[in-house]
């Protein structure tokens, strides 16, 4: 006790510097108040609280004021209605063109949509076509180009749209049990690919991920969806050999009608086959989009 009380001399003693302090605050006649208090704590419930929601909005302030991809230069000219040409997608490094194309088309390669029928919306998208050709800044891939695109899109036609997703059937494309038959390459995929038809057979070459081997399929398949179910990852040089018999030769002697799509060819398993792959039915999600608003571009 003796050592306690010595240390409170020490403390609160009249030579105590902190008994002095504590004197010079109640001359000033200073009241405190425990609504002084109270007042504080609230202030700083208020400013943590907004600290809080600041944090939660930040993510998507930043990716807001991040500039969406789009092309320097491009334009948008609507084709008479009596030019019969065969719609045509080329694609660069920094460039696309696509010729005789109407809103679906340019909406299902903008959004990798695999068939017309996963869109809907006004008649006149089906029935008038555009010329649009654009370029880029610079060099860039396959998905900058489609990002581009939908910024075209919504800044020349207008167009807002939302996604739906229904279960529809489908066709899983899977590794066969022998393993693939595919040669990998290191190179970056190549922009488009080469179609030929010629005596009964369908040849497309592309050098390019699965899943544009997936999104092609269905033009075969009476516009079944194929959803790339490989696990593989890397580039491949690709050629499908697809077998038609005469009658199907006749119905499409065009290679341009495969844009449309060829219907069902039983042929095509057999051409999957060769590349040490398989075609599954089964069910699953497919994305749908629903056009909610769009208007024709003006003449530029």
């Amino acid at each position: 006790m003796r050592t306690e009380e010595l240390l409170a001399l020490g403390m609160l003693g009249r030579g105590s510097r902190l008994t002095e302090r504590i004197e010079m605050l109640l001359d000033r006649e200073r009241v405190f108040s425990p609504r002084a208090s109270m007042s504080r704590m609230a202030a700083s419930a208020i400013a943590l609280l907004g600290c809080v929601i600041a944090g939660s909005l930040a993510p998507r302030l930043v990716a807001f004021a991040q500039a969406r991809p789009a092309f320097e230069v491009a334009s948008v000219k609507s084709v008479k209605p009596e030019t019969h040409a065969e719609p045509d997608i080329e694609t660069s490094p920094g460039g696309l063109t696509m010729r005789s194309n109407n809103l679906v088309g340019l909406v299902m390669w903008a959004y990798q949509i695999d068939e017309a029928n996963q869109i809907s919306g006004p008649d006149w998208i089906r029935t008038q076509d555009f010329d649009v050709t654009a370029k880029a800044a610079g060099p860039v891939s396959t998905g900058q180009l489609r990002l581009m695109l939908q910024t075209l899109l919504e800044e020349r036609f207008k167009l807002a749209l939302h996604r739906e997703r229904k279960i529809v059937p489908l066709y899983s494309l899977l590794v066969d049990k022998n393993g693939p038959k595919l040669h990998e390459v290191q190179q970056d995929p190549q922009k488009g690919v080469g179609l030929a038809m010629e005596e009964g057979t369908i040849t497309e070459h592309m050098v390019n991920h699965l899943s544009e081997l997936a999104s092609m399929l269905p033009v075969f398949l009476d516009g079944r969806p194929v959803e790339d179910k490989t696990g593989l990852t890397g580039i491949y040089e690709i050629t499908l050999k697809v077998e038609l018999d005469a009658d199907q030769m006749k119905r499409f002697p065009r290679a341009g009608a495969a844009f449309m799509g060829f219907g069902y060819i039983s042929g095509i398993f057999d051409a999957v086959e060769k590349l040490g792959l398989k075609l599954e039915a089964t069910k699953g999600p497919v994305e749908f989009l629903v056009i909610d608003h769009v208007e024709k571009p003006d003449a530029n």
